[in-house]
C-alpha cells in the first residue's frame, strides 16, 4: 500500500500581500477516500487527484512543488482567469 501526500494550498487574502497557506496530510490509500467524494464534480476530482498521485517521480515532484512555491511571474496575463 502506498503512502501519498496530499497538500491543500490557499491564499490567506491578507493585505496588502497575500501569504501562502497550506495543510498537509500522509494518507496510506487515497483509493478507500475516493468513495466519499459525492456527485460529478467531486468524482471528477478525485480521479484529477489519483492521476495526480500516480506520479511519484522524486527529482519530478521536487521540481514542481519548488516551481510553484517560488513562482516569480510580476505581471499577470491578461487572458488568464484566476481562481
Amino acid at each position: 500500500m502506498s503512502k501519498s501526500k496530499l497538500e491543500y494550498l490557499w491564499l490567506d487574502g491578507y493585505k496588502p500581500v497575500a501569504n501562502l497557506r497550506g495543510k498537509t496530510k500522509i494518507i496510506e490509500n487515497f483509493e478507500k477516500y475516493k468513495k466519499y467524494f459525492l456527485g460529478d464534480f467531486l468524482r471528477k476530482r478525485a480521479d484529477l487527484y489519483t492521476n495526480y498521485l500516480s506520479v511519484n517521480d522524486a527529482k519530478y515532484l521536487k521540481w514542481a512543488l519548488h516551481s510553484l512555491l517560488h513562482w516569480k511571474q510580476e505581471n499577470a496575463s491578461k487572458n488568464i482567469v484566476h481562481i
